[in-house]
């Protein structure tokens, strides 16, 4: 389960989107302007491996504080380990030749229609975290 947490251009967060879904991989996009604890909370949650992480600092913060309130809250369960985003010059390369480029049979698909994809998030309240809502396979790519 890869996560996604901070603020890029759309062409970047898309192509990010679409390369970890290729890797077999769900996704789960988290809004940045939720505190430290509400993301906390939606990592714990899902159960979340890995964040990529915008490289703001208010991004490198959040990320920093939800992984120590997870560890408060949840003790037992293992922190989501994190690396910074891409940007848009490190995925679209000058030079195609400089790019790693694999086959389809390097990297094979498993899910299967009804598993899950993409983890989506309500808004939450004052008085509740956001709810994590998740899509499957079937659903992501019909809609």
């Amino acid at each position: 389960m890869s996560d996604y947490l901070h603020f890029v251009d759309a062409i970047t967060y898309f192509t990010t989107l679409m390369c970890v879904l290729r890797a077999d991989c769900i996704v789960f996009p988290i809004s940045p302007r939720n505190s430290a604890a509400a993301v906390a909370h939606l990592l714990g949650k899902v159960g979340v491996d890995h964040v990529l992480v915008g490289r703001e600092a208010a991004m490198q913060d959040l990320i920093v504080e939800s992984l120590a309130k997870l560890k408060e809250t949840s003790p037992s369960q293992p922190s989501p380990t994190y690396s910074p985003t891409f940007i848009f010059d490190e995925i679209f390369l000058p030079s195609f030749e400089e790019a790693l480029v694999l086959k389809p049979d390097e990297l094979p698909l498993t899910t299967q229609s009804n598993d899950p994809v993409l983890y989506l998030h309500s808004s939450g309240t004052f008085w509740h975290y956001p709810q994590a809502i998740v899509r499957s396979c079937h659903l992501v790519f019909i809609y």
